[in-house]
């Protein structure tokens, strides 16, 4: 009997750490997701005037968010204007750098979680101009 829990053990608690480890995944890439649609939302009923001329950076602790807060995260969010509208008819692209110390996407398609490694942090860090538009 010991020996039947000790080999249900060794498979049950690796694949219960892959569904935890999972759903952190999933609810790391929907919480960069909610950035960069609030950031689109912003931008779409934003005046021509207050839309930046080439780029800006908004840091992630500036996203309004309606529940939760971005305690642990570190990144920014950079609207780029482009030199015409793309294939969706988009004037601007919106792209997220985002961490959590454990995880990071740095990919506007919000596909690809990577680990975080020791150059992380300086991209995180916003360069470009303030977004007047994000108020």
């Amino acid at each position: 009997v010991v020996v039947i829990l000790g080999v249900l053990l060794l498979i049950a608690v690796p694949a219960v750490t892959n569904i935890i480890n999972s759903s952190k995944d999933n609810a790391f890439l929907s919480q960069a997701k909610l950035a960069v649609e609030n950031v689109e939302t912003y931008l779409s009923i934003a005046s021509d005037s207050d839309k930046p001329a080439d780029s800006c950076d908004i840091p992630i602790t500036s996203i309004k968010l309606d529940r939760g807060s971005w305690d642990g995260y570190n990144g920014k969010v950079t609207v780029t204007k482009l030199s015409g509208a793309n294939t969706d008819g988009k004037m601007y692209e919106v792209t997220i750098t985002l961490s959590d110390g454990t995880r990071s996407v740095t990919d506007k398609t919000l596909k690809g979680i990577t680990g975080v490694d020791a150059t992380y942090a300086a991209a995180t860090t916003p360069t470009a101009n303030s977004c007047t538009f994000y108020k």
